[in-house]
């Protein structure tokens, strides 16, 4: 849970291809926020699936939280700028989450 409250914080960058990944255990609406983050990301919202529901851009250093309209089972923080070099849009379906250890 430690890692799951702190996230991505304090980083001043990420890998070219990391993110973080958030498991739930049942369909829940889900909030995201920035404190002491300083990259920006995008939160994708992610059903039981693996269906992308939901991209929320979200401002480094803000506390303003980024809640799901949809309860979801995953979250998947990325940063803006990779996430738009990619494929990846709403109703994408993202594979294999199931699998990521907690």
């Amino acid at each position: 849970k430690e890692k799951r409250t702190r996230g991505l914080m304090y980083r001043k960058s990420l890998g070219e291809y990391d993110g973080m990944l958030f498991i739930y255990r049942s369909k829940k609406t889900l909030c995201m926020w920035m404190k002491n983050t300083f990259i920006p990301l995008t939160v994708l919202f992610i059903d039981e699936r693996g269906y992308v529901l939901e991209m929320k851009d979200m401002i480094p250093n803000t506390e303003t939280p980024h809640c799901s309209d949809n309860k979801v089972r995953f979250a998947l923080e990325v940063e803006t700028e990779w996430l738009k070099s990619t494929n990846i849009t709403l109703k994408s379906r993202i594979t294999n989450l199931n699998s990521v250890d907690n």
